[in-house]
């Protein structure tokens, strides 16, 4: 949800405005919020198959990881757990 309105926003914007302090531009900031979006559908591709295999409990820690440490972590930590087995 954040990516989505953030990319809104920015769409609304000059790509070659500067975007930050740090000398990019907001195509930039564009393009690597493009990169975090295909990465998060990957991770999400490989916890399809596993949510079959999560316990009640693991349910328990994948929400309350995805409140705390956020979406990525949370798909993070259940392919490290699940993934290999």
């Amino acid at each position: 949800m954040g990516i989505s309105l953030e990319r809104t926003a920015l769409g609304k914007m000059d790509p070659t405005a500067p975007y930050g302090s740090s000398g990019h531009t907001v195509q930039d900031r564009l393009n690597l919020l493009a990169r975090q979006r295909e990465s998060l559908d990957e991770l999400n591709r490989q916890l399809e198959p596993l949510l079959p295999k999560l316990s009640d409990q693991d349910w328990i820690i994948y929400k309350d990881r995805w409140r705390i440490f956020g979406e990525e972590a949370a798909l993070r930590w259940v392919i490290n757990k699940h993934g290999s087995k």
